[in-house]
């Protein structure tokens, strides 16, 4: 699928991807004021920019070995995208496993390996993980499932293509406070006149000793500056 207008949950324009192994990653499209949405799911603000060319998500997606989104942006896809029984009825986007987490019961999908999940993210992603197979793990979005895997440190890197527009008020990229310590920044690139994408590496208890002269930080996260 590459490079569709669909992806809510990820960029629309061409980027140089960072290759990793083994990562749980974030890869998303956001507003300059950090929302993924409007408060009412529209995506009409990021769509302007039409489809992707070149092969940044694909080459993403090549090392995606299993996926996570919450209930709410499978439907969003499911509408916008799938559009199942009509005749502008598509096949599902992603080959890899999905887990879809939900406390509903949702609608099967043609030719799509879904898993529907209910409870803490931790033994879901333990089964994600091992059907990614040594792969990569994307969680898809929204980003309160992206804050849910954060808790628990089950976050390793955010790629976010961040759009030159504002929303006032949304959905969040990440409602979370990462501050202390901070997102380590590993790359920043322009891309056009309307995206900057930055990847970053999320802190894990214990990294980047010696960052700030040893100091502790404020919120008694544990973690040592």
């Amino acid at each position: 699928m590459g490079c569709n207008k669909v992806q809510a949950i990820a960029p629309f324009v061409n980027h140089t991807f960072l290759p990793t192994t083994l990562k749980n990653q974030s890869y998303s499209a956001s507003s300059l004021d950090g929302f993924l949405a409007t408060t009412d799911n529209s995506l009409d603000w990021l769509l302007q920019f039409g489809e992707a060319e070149g092969p940044g998500y694909k080459n993403f997606l090549a090392d995606i070995g299993a996926i996570a989104m919450g209930s709410s942006t499978n439907q969003w896809l499911l509408d916008h995208y799938i559009k199942g029984g009509t005749p502008d009825e598509k096949a599902w986007l992603y080959t890899q496993p999905t887990g879809i987490f939900s406390g509903r019961k949702l609608d099967a999908v043609r030719d799509a390996d879904l898993r529907f999940v209910q409870g803490a993210v931790t033994p879901v992603h333990q089964q994600m993980a091992a059907a990614a197979k040594g792969k990569n793990f994307w969680i898809a979005g929204g980003g309160e499932l992206a804050g849910q895997s954060f808790d628990p440190d089950l976050l390793d890197e955010l790629i976010i293509q961040v759009a030159s527009v504002t929303l006032g008020q949304g959905l969040p990229l990440l409602p979370r406070l990462i501050a202390f310590p901070p997102l380590r920044l590993r790359s920043v690139q322009a891309l056009g006149e309307a995206f900057a994408e930055l990847h970053d590496q999320v802190p894990h208890p214990g990294d980047w000793i010696g960052m700030a002269g040893g100091s502790t930080p404020p919120n008694g996260s544990g973690f040592t500056l």
